[in-house]
């Protein structure tokens, strides 16, 4: 038997080289696949994305990571990222263009799993990693928090829009 609990989300955003047609919130319409750098972040974006954007065109590139993505973005591409991803490229000199999307976007969600067997055998250090790693994502959301408030005249957004705490 395995536990799997959510401990943190958030939302995915468009990241590019140009404002896209000139807009800063953007509607899948405004988004050639064709010109798309494909990550894939999981099975609820697998099936949000070929909800809205046809299955019959291929992205232009398919990659596995946001940083692969960006060492490949020119003026014609462009590719989703979640939010935090999207703010450390716009704090860290990267010349690219985050905008959102009108509807709502799936999330990126982080998982912890545990298995309840070796939970108790091996009860401390499972509970130190626990509180380790949870330590770390509570500190990376203040990060972001902290970058959103000198973003947050940009894009009119609160930070509770973009990321989902869990309690854990």
């Amino acid at each position: 038997d395995t536990r799997v609990k959510p401990i943190h989300a958030e939302k995915l955003m468009v990241v590019s080289r140009r404002r896209i047609r000139g807009k800063k919130i953007l509607l899948p319409k405004d988004l050639d696949v064709q010109n798309q750098i494909y990550i894939n972040w999981g099975a609820d974006y697998r099936r949000w994305h070929d909800f809205y954007f046809s299955s019959g065109i291929t992205p232009k590139f398919s990659v596995d990571t946001a940083k692969v993505a960006m060492d490949i973005l020119d003026d014609d591409l462009w590719f989703f990222a979640p939010y935090s991803i999207c703010l450390h490229f716009m704090s860290s000199a990267h010349d690219c263009v985050v905008s959102q999307l009108e509807l709502t976007t799936p999330t990126r969600t982080l998982y912890m799993v545990t298995n309840p067997l070796t939970e108790k055998m091996k009860r401390r250090q499972i509970v130190l990693f626990k509180r380790r790693v949870l330590q770390y994502v509570r500190c990376r959301e203040r990060d972001i928090e902290k970058m959103v408030a000198s973003f947050d005249r940009l894009y009119n957004k609160s930070y509770r829009e973009y990321v989902h705490a869990f309690e854990v």
